[in-house]
């Protein structure tokens, strides 16, 4: 068979992510759900290199009432090469550790190795992303403008040695769809694989893969049923609003609707739409944070889990005299469904202490270190009310 080209790749990999991201987000009518064996060969294409995520033969759910996402066996399942090391260690498994498989699954993809062999010949790459030319597949094509390189940050982010260093799966796939983004990889078919004996068939929607796609945005694009768009238009006032077209990332304006809107892939811009209104910026400002506007103390125990925050650094100066800055660390943002979202941690919140050691005045690197550790006790100076403040 002939070998599968980068832009390929890269499509299926954020793809089968997005899956992958579905089953650890918790929601009314199921719990987490953890894959426990992710790789390649699991990962299945249509004829149009449309992934879908396959084999959940060992996959374990957890009830939606339980805030831990942890499964802990005896007998260890999963494929060799692809299994996490400290589940091997501990026998404790959780979404870190599918997200180290999917780590492993895109150096497989990067590097076209199988994946023992690969782990074990990219150390080099896994140290230092920009030697990410020296190991690519030749067979993929890689280009040379540094997409290689951003692909191999993300493999780094989600393999290394360390959990707690490790980053979150949601972190990892925004910077795989700004990636996407910046290479022009679009979901679902691409523009040179559009024929004539495939214009007028019945395409998935994009999300749910199942349902034909109904409805066409302002935009011009028609990839999504009626049923998944009203659920990206009831995310516009989330924390994380997804709103937006998966394609040109315009805000969702409903243009058309019905099973007999025109289905196609390539762009097509409806005569006397209405412009789509651009989608409003949700940014964290220094100036909204309890460092200028300082609330109450409040303490939270994060036990084995990944926070799911952002966090900011910026200095202060005295308002008189002529002190030296000071540090501060912020939480400038908050993963929907993750611990820091079911804690209610609020956002512009900024870290005081983690386990009785006083984080303001800190670098960036000394704070990461205390509070990488597990169990983290976290004290927090929320932001005052609107009312409160002066």
């Amino acid at each position: 068979l002939e070998s599968l080209k980068w832009r390929a790749r890269l499509r299926i990999l954020r793809t089968a992510g997005r899956a992958l991201l579905y089953l650890h987000t918790p929601s009314a009518s199921k719990g987490v759900i953890l894959h426990r064996d992710v790789k390649p060969s699991n990962i299945l294409l249509d004829a149009q290199h449309n992934a879908r995520l396959s084999d959940v033969g060992l996959a374990v759910r957890k009830d939606p009432a339980l805030n831990n996402a942890v499964h802990l066996t005896t007998n260890l399942v999963g494929t060799i090469g692809y299994m996490d090391p400290s589940y091997v260690e501990t026998g404790i498994y959780t979404t870190v550790c599918d997200a180290y498989a999917f780590g492993v699954s895109m150096l497989v993809a990067l590097t076209g190795k199988e994946a023992q062999h690969a782990i074990r010949t990219s150390q080099e790459l896994l140290e230092d992303p920009q030697l990410a030319s020296r190991h690519t597949d030749p067979a993929a094509d890689w280009p040379n403008d540094g997409t290689a390189v951003r692909t191999a940050r993300l493999i780094q982010g989600l393999v290394c040695r360390s959990q707690s260093r490790r980053r979150p799966l949601v972190e990892v796939l925004n910077l795989m769809e700004e990636l996407a983004d910046d290479v022009m990889i679009r979901p679902g078919m691409t523009e040179d694989e559009f024929t004539e004996d495939s214009q007028h068939s019945v395409k998935e929607c994009v999300f749910c893969l199942s349902a034909p796609r109904e409805v066409r945005f302002a935009c011009g694009h028609c990839v999504c049923c009626e049923e998944c768009t009203e659920a990206l238009l009831k995310t516009e006032h989330d924390t994380l609003p997804q709103n937006s077209c998966p394609i040109c990332r315009a805000r969702i304006v409903i243009a058309a609707r019905g099973a007999d809107v025109l289905d196609r892939t390539i762009t097509f811009v409806m005569p006397r739409a209405p412009p789509p209104p651009p989608l409003p910026e949700k940014r964290f400002l220094t100036a909204e944070s309890a460092v200028t506007h300082p609330g109450e103390m409040r303490r939270y125990l994060i036990e084995n889990e990944m926070i799911g925050m952002s966090l900011c650094w910026f200095a202060s100066t005295p308002a008189f005299g002529n002190g030296a800055a000071v540090n501060h660390t912020v939480v400038s943002g908050i993963t929907r469904g993750g611990v820091a979202d079911d804690m209610g941690i609020p956002i512009g919140s900024e870290i005081i202490s983690a386990n009785g050691q006083r984080l303001v005045g800190l670098s960036r690197p000394q704070v990461m270190d205390f509070i990488s550790v597990r169990p983290l006790n976290l004290e927090l100076c929320v932001p005052a009310p609107p009312e409160a403040r002066r």
